[in-house]
């Protein structure tokens, strides 16, 4: 068995947004890959790596390390198999709205929800200074979440409360 993933990391999708209000620590939901191939003791390797191309004739799989090795950029490499499984994830929709992707934070890695927390604290932090005046406080404590879905209405609430 050979595994390649961009993240070294299963995450429990589900609890991410609780990530960030503290709810739930990171390395809570985050199982290393590594960590589940050991406890299903199958005889398997994990790379940290990217598929770029696929040659189902000869069946290969092309890969690019995630990894910067030696400064040299990310290193590529192929790999034989039997049978191929592909799951290829998900990434963010913006419905090309300009300026979503300069403007906003994505709730989807634990990466993000991290990220979402240092900021939220920032504005605290910031709105507590006493040399600002009340309009700058209630923007830096306006907060807008865009997305009703599962994960949208979960911060929400996590937020809220």
């Amino acid at each position: 068995m050979l595994i390649t993933a961009r993240a070294p990391a299963r995450v429990v999708t589900p609890l991410v947004p609780s990530i960030t209000c503290g709810t739930v620590e990171s390395r809570s939901i985050v199982e290393p890959i590594r960590n589940i191939i050991k406890k299903k003791h199958v005889n398997g390797y994990y790379w940290e790596a990217e598929c770029i191309k696929i040659d189902p004739g000869n069946k290969k799989v092309y890969c690019r390390s995630n990894l910067n090795i030696n400064g040299n950029g990310k290193e590529e490499f192929d790999v034989d198999y039997d049978y191929l499984v592909i799951a290829i994830g998900a990434r963010v929709n913006t419905f090309n709205i300009p300026g979503v992707e300069e403007n906003t934070f994505f709730l989807k890695e634990v990466e993000d929800a991290q990220k979402i927390r240092r900021t939220v604290i920032d504005c605290f932090e910031k709105a507590s200074l006493p040399t600002l005046s009340n309009e700058e406080r209630k923007r830096l404590l306006h907060f807008v979440i865009v997305g009703g879905g599962p994960t949208g209405v979960d911060f929400d609430g996590t937020m809220f409360y």
